[in-house]
């Protein structure tokens, strides 16, 4: 192993004070078909892994560790040109930039988007997902090498300037144009041609990579404000010096070489105190269904997680998730998050309602009302709510045989049932139209009458379902209630028997408060239970 000691050196532009700065060859990149390193990104979602490409093709992602051991190799297919750089963002996505120069005749340099691959998987395919087409300003391409993402951004730095300032330009990651003019943004006072940039995972500081060393800007207010700042320089020339990324505790960079070298200083390291992007959200969920909570946070050293619930540390929950697989009402409560690492962080909670399926029934249904009324008849079915307290049925769905939870019908928002309330759901006609059908002293003033309509909805004379789902059910047998009956005499209900407490029986005229309606032959009790 190298180990060499420098100082960095004062520069115009630079502080004015020397700093110690310590350089270690960590390790090399052997294997045969890295021949020529130039970009390099730590991963963010698996820890000490590393990911670099060669310069042009061929076109493969390799994974590697810090000592420069293959991991795997990934093909990208595609037509990159001239790859220069990579970057990555804390959603999960490496950015390839295809913006090299090299005296090609290109009106447009490129950066793509693929999902980070599982490095461990030793081969397979990043498919590119999103691709930017990109022209600058000034007109013809500049070859730029150094490309980093930071909020909703990209951002390209070219690689040198005649006149010592380079130039920072950026695109908008949301625009879809065929063909994005890139806007300059700031302009850094730097010689030395830039091969490689990186944001540090805290968004304080960027460090640029060149062939003279490594420089590192403190920012103010984003990346533009690097042409404004001093950066701290670290002197270490090496003319083949490409890839750089913030890695642990320091930096580390790549040499067409094959070194990897590792700068350590104070200043490289980032002490953010962890914190949580978003609260947790409260979760209602039946019994027997999964739970997943989410807790996005961030903060430099990437932060550690602990899941409590009830107040009691979970054992072993120290993921940035929390997964509970089949939920009983023993896992309702209150669930909290501490997000933390050495500089300090937060908790959150959130609370895990365990509704057990309330007391609703179906009480009546007419699939087959009898023929010869002098008015208009339909389908009805009516639900009455058996729980001591108002039960809201706010979009609650329906539904017969066919179609479960893929087209049921929605019920109407402010949907509140009193205590011992009846529901009656008539298909296709008004509730005027239903009390003129079944006569006003045949059913009762207070009765609730809703109208639904939609295909698909009809009951089937020959037999039929009724399901019954609340407005979280995700899954069709999650339902309420349900009740299966058989084929329909004309113009006669099946009724739910307060007696036997079953559903089913077939309504006859004076039994159970049924009677027969004023404008037809048909037999029922809408709008009441009665012994």
């Amino acid at each position: 192993m190298i180990r060499v000691m420098y100082i960095s050196a004062v520069l115009a532009f630079a502080l004015n004070a020397a700093a110690q700065f310590e350089v270690t060859q960590m390790g090399t990149l052997r294997h045969p078909t890295i021949s020529e390193s130039s970009g390099l990104v730590a991963s963010r979602h698996y820890p000490g892994v590393l990911w670099t490409h060669n310069d042009g093709g061929p076109q493969f992602l390799f994974a590697v560790n810090r000592f420069g051991k293959l991991l795997g190799a990934v093909w990208v297919p595609g037509n990159l040109i001239d790859w220069e750089d990579i970057a990555i963002d804390n959603a999960g996505n490496l950015y390839l930039a295809d913006t090299g120069g090299d005296g090609k005749a290109r009106t447009h340099v490129a950066v793509h988007r693929a999902r980070e691959p599982n490095p461990y998987r030793r081969n397979g395919i990043a498919k590119i997902n999103r691709s930017w087409y990109l022209r600058f300003p000034e007109g013809p391409i500049q070859d730029c090498e150094a490309f980093f993402v930071h909020g909703a951004f990209g951002y390209l730095i070219n690689k040198r300037s005649p006149i010592g300032v380079v130039n920072m330009y950026r695109f908008s990651l949301a625009d879809r144009r065929q063909s994005i003019p890139l806007q300059l943004v700031s302009e850094i006072a730097l010689e030395s041609p830039v091969t490689a940039a990186d944001l540090s995972l805290d968004n304080q500081r960027l460090a640029l990579t060149t062939s003279d060393g490594i420089y590192l800007f403190f920012l103010n207010g984003g990346p533009a404000s690097a042409g404004s700042v001093m950066p701290l320089y670290f002197d270490f020339h090496d003319d083949f010096m490409e890839g750089g990324t913030f890695f642990l505790n320091g930096f580390l960079a790549s040499s067409e070489r094959r070194q990897l070298w590792f700068f350590k200083h104070p200043a490289f390291p980032c002490r953010t105190p962890a914190q949580l992007e978003a609260p947790l959200e409260n979760k209602t969920a039946r019994v027997g269904t999964p739970v997943r909570f989410v807790a996005n946070g961030n903060g430099c050293p990437p932060p550690q997680f602990a899941w409590i619930f009830n107040g009691q540390v979970i054992p072993g929950a120290t993921n940035s998730s929390l997964d509970l697989l089949s939920i009983s009402p023993a896992d309702a409560g209150v669930y909290q998050v501490a997000v933390f690492n050495r500089y300090g962080g937060e908790t959150n909670s959130a609370l895990l309602n365990v509704p057990l399926k309330p007391d609703i029934r179906i009480t009546e249904i007419m699939s087959s009302p009898a023929t010869g009324a002098t008015v208009q008849t339909a389908d009805w079915w009516e639900i009455t709510n058996f729980e001591p307290r108002q039960m809201d049925l706010s979009r609650w769905r329906f539904n017969d045989s066919v179609g479960g939870l893929i087209d049921p019908f929605v019920l109407p928002a402010g949907l509140v049932l009193e205590p011992g309330e009846t529901l009656i759901l008539v298909e296709n006609l008004s509730p005027q139209a239903f009390r003129a059908w079944w006569g006003a002293n045949n059913i009762p003033t207070s009765a609730r009458i809703e109208t639904y309509t939609g295909s698909g909805y009809s009951f089937r004379a020959s037999g039929d379902t009724v399901f019954l789902w609340d407005d979280v059910a995700t899954d069709p047998v999650d339902y309420v209630t349900r009740v299966d009956f058989g084929a329909a005499d004309p113009g006669v209900s099946f009724i739910y028997d307060p007696t036997t407490n079953l559903f089913g029986t077939k309504s006859q005229l004076g039994v159970h408060g049924a009677v027969k309606a004023e404008r037809s032959s048909d037999i029922g009790s809408p709008g009441r239970i009665s012994e």
